[in-house]
């Protein structure tokens, strides 16, 4: 009962967070402070990415988006979905949802951490009569690289705690990927 309780938790959160993300999506606007020598120009930074993450949030392989929501004095919150499609023994589909924090170590580098979940849907066997439906928890920390403005790399530590035996292996035990991501930031 309390693993029900849990996805449907989950699943008001994912919701809640698309919400959140539709409706902020032009109040970005101008973030001063008082002192001028921290003055930050919040139309600067590069709210929107395209990348592929390997090993990460959707386990093998995903396409993701990712935009920043919030900005307060360079400290960002950002949403994050992803889709992965795995045609093997039947198929699968994967979809992670996370929402991070942002922090910069430098102009070019920044520390990020966050949570979220993960929906899989996979049909398997033969005949692809067994299906198995999954909410999963997952999380995120590591390491963000933006490479002559528009070129992102990422490597992240991803611990992923799931209910699934058929995606994951051992039901209920939790797992930890290390994912590296390459994409475009715009």
């Amino acid at each position: 009962m309390k693993i029900r309780q849990i996805r449907y938790l989950l699943i008001i959160l994912s919701f809640y967070g698309f919400r959140l993300f539709a409706n902020n999506q032009d109040s970005l606007g101008i973030i001063k402070s008082t002192n001028k020598s921290q003055q930050f120009y919040n139309d600067s930074i590069n709210k929107n990415s395209i990348y592929i993450e390997a090993l990460g949030c959707g386990i093998f392989g995903s396409v993701n988006y990712e935009r920043i929501l919030f900005n307060k004095l360079r400290n960002y919150i950002s949403c994050r979905i992803g889709y992965v499609f795995i045609p093997m023994n039947g198929y699968s589909h994967i979809v992670p949802f996370l929402v991070n924090y942002q922090t910069p170590i430098n102009k070019a580098i920044s520390f990020e951490i966050g949570l979220g979940t993960r929906y899989i849907y996979s049909k398997h066997g033969w005949d692809n009569s067994t299906y198995d439906n999954s909410i999963d928890i997952i999380g995120n920390a590591g390491f963000r690289f933006l490479i002559l403005k528009h070129l992102l790399f990422k490597i992240d530590l991803t611990p992923q705690f799931s209910t699934s035996e058929y995606i994951i292996g051992y039901h209920g035990n939790p797992r930890m990927y290390c994912g590296f991501s390459l994409g475009a930031s715009f």
